[in-house]
Order: structure tokens, then sequence, then C-alpha cells
């Protein structure tokens, strides 16, 4: 998040930055997470905020190329739930396809489920 920007206005941002859409319409908040990564040859702990949103399927709208190539998107897809549970890929967060299961039995959580340090 940047300074004084709030986690709507970060998601907001973020996906246009990666999607190119501004209409999303976001939700709650599901899920935290933090894991270590190294990003230009620096360790990184990044502590993820994964909200609900809702949308048309679509393809991403504009040149993202280079926004993608920063970010390492190597590809984007649309999944379905059984595709996701049979991927061998790493998938983020950890357990999507649980997670997405469980959400789909009660819905959006009152409170965001910490998925901890993976």
């Amino acid at each position: 998040m940047d300074p004084d920007e709030t986690l709507i206005e970060a998601a907001q941002r973020e996906l246009l930055e990666e999607t190119g859409w501004d209409d999303i319409e976001l939700y709650s908040e599901l899920w935290t997470w933090e894991h270590d990564f190294t990003r230009n040859g620096q360790p990184v702990r990044q502590h993820e905020r994964i909200l609900l949103g809702r949308g048309a399927r679509r393809d991403p709208v504009g040149d993202l190329r280079a926004a993608h190539a920063e970010d390492r998107i190597l590809r984007w897809r649309w999944w379905s739930p059984v595709e996701l549970e049979a991927c061998e890929e790493a998938l983020w967060p950890p357990r999507l396809p649980e997670l997405l299961e469980r959400l789909g039995e009660v819905g959006s959580p009152v409170s965001p489920i910490d998925l901890g340090y993976t």
C-alpha cells in the first residue's frame, strides 16, 4: 500500500495496474498471509490482504506487458474450481481451492482468515 492509501484504494490501484479494469466492485477482506521472496536481489517479507471482488469475465484491458514483466506475471487465465483443484503448480494464496470451497459454503467471512506465514 502506498502512504495514505486505504485498503480498498490500494486494491483498486493494483487491479487497474495488473488488469486495466477500473469497474470491479470490491467487497470484504477474505484472507491475509505473509511470505518471503526476493525482488531485485533484495529479500522481502510481504503481508498480503486478499479481497473479494465481482465483475464481468473478460480479458485484461490495454497494454500491460511492462507492468506484468515488472511484477513477473508470466501468464493469466480464468480457472474453474475443478481446474484449480487439479493444478500441480504453486497457487497463491496456498490452499486456494480449499479456501474458495469454504467461501462458497459460508459466504464472505465476518473477519479475514489469517493464513499465517507460508
